[in-house]
C-alpha cells in the first residue's frame, strides 16, 4: 500500500474511531456530584446529580440560560461532527475541492472547543475536591469524551501528513 494510501485510510479509520467515542461521551454521564452537609448527627444531601454533557445542555436551557446552552452543544456536539464528516470528506472529493475543504477544516478545527470541555470538565473537577461536602465523581462519559479529543486531534494531524505527502 502506497503511503497516500495509507495516510488516507489512518485518517478516515481514526476519525471513525473518534465518532465512535464522541457519541457515548456526549451521551453517557461525565459526572456525578454529591453535596451532602452534617447537622449534628443528621445527614442531608442537598445535590445528587448525574450529568452527560447532553443532559447538561438541556438542564442549562431549562434553567434559563438558552445561550449557554447552545454553546455547549455547539461546541461538544455539533462542530465535532462536522468536522469529522468534513475530514472524511476530503478524502473523498476530487481535487478541485480539497483545497476549500482543506481551508474550512482549518477554519473548524480553531473553533473546535473539545479540549477546552475536558479542561473545564477537569477544573470543575478539581474544585468540587476541595471542599469536603461536595464530592466528584468522573464517570465513563468523560472518558469517552476524551478519547474523542485525542482522536479528533491526531485525525487532523493525519491529515495535514496526507496534505504534505500528496502536495
Amino acid at each position: 500500500m502506497s503511503k497516500n494510501k495509507l495516510l488516507a485510510t489512518a485518517t478516515i479509520l481514526v476519525t471513525l474511531a473518534s465518532y465512535a467515542l464522541l457519541i457515548p461521551g456526549i451521551t453517557l454521564p461525565f459526572m456525578e456530584l454529591k453535596l451532602e452537609i452534617k447537622v449534628l448527627a443528621f445527614n442531608a444531601t442537598l445535590l445528587d446529580e448525574t450529568r452527560s454533557l447532553l443532559t447538561t445542555s438541556e438542564r442549562l436551557y431549562d434553567l434559563g440560560y438558552p445561550i449557554v446552552a447552545a454553546l455547549v452543544l455547539l461546541f461538544s456536539t455539533i462542530i465535532p461532527s462536522l468536522k469529522g464528516l468534513l475530514l472524511i470528506a476530503y478524502l473523498c472529493v476530487n481535487e478541485s475541492l480539497k483545497k476549500t475543504l482543506f481551508l474550512i477544516i482549518n477554519v473548524i478545527a480553531k473553533w473546535s472547543m473539545a479540549d477546552v470541555f475536558v479542561a473545564g470538565i477537569l477544573v470543575s473537577f478539581l474544585s468540587a475536591k476541595a471542599n469536603e461536602q461536595l464530592t466528584a465523581t468522573l464517570l465513563e462519559g468523560f472518558y469517552y469524551f476524551l478519547g474523542y479529543c485525542l482522536l479528533s486531534i491526531l485525525s487532523g494531524q493525519l491529515l495535514q501528513a496526507y496534505r504534505n505527502y500528496i502536495k
